[in-house]
């Protein structure tokens, strides 16, 4: 997606941002659900830097903005602050109160809003411990990461995957 979303970017000479929420949004709406923390924020950063991401929009989550419909969200937000010529993003997005809008409610709103969507598909990579493939995701990561498969999570991740902690005695 990242990718996709540059190489638009620097084809059409406009401006390339990334966006991200912290915290995750199962985390406000039902804390005691909430998928762990594959990249603290800090680390979020620093990576996105490194891949020449020019503007990071960190979302702070509230009851408020996750209880916007799909249309309130997209006007509200997307449109008042930031105007987007075109948003990328992946067949499984949802958004809005209650994950009612998918990527074809985003779709449809921007034609309404004057704004493309593109649509990038699932990548997929080849399991190195079997002979299928894996479907690239968090979900999948965390998958992979609570049943001990760290390598499978780094191939997803395309770079190791790093604990981050304090050492304590005991």
């Amino acid at each position: 997606i990242i990718s996709t979303a540059r190489s638009l970017a620097a084809e059409r000479d406009i401006p390339f941002a990334v966006m991200t929420f912290d915290p995750h949004p199962v985390a406000v709406l039902h804390p005691e659900q909430a998928p762990g923390v594959l990249t603290p924020l800090g680390v979020k950063k620093m990576l996105l830097e490194s891949m020449s991401v020019n503007t990071l929009i960190v979302i702070k989550d509230s009851l408020k903005l996750l209880n916007l419909s799909p249309q309130d969200f997209v006007d509200k937000f997307l449109i008042e602050n930031l105007a987007p010529s075109v948003v990328v993003e992946g067949p499984n997005f949802n958004f809005g109160y209650g994950r009612s809008g998918d990527i074809n409610t985003l779709r449809q709103l921007g034609t309404e809003r004057n704004y493309e969507v593109v649509e990038v598909p699932f990548t997929e990579i080849p399991d190195t411990d079997s002979d299928g493939t894996i479907v690239c995701s968090s979900t999948a990561v965390r998958r992979f990461l609570e049943c001990g498969r760290v390598r499978q999570a780094s191939q997803i991740l395309g770079r190791p995957y790093r604990l981050i902690g304090k050492t304590v005695a005991g």
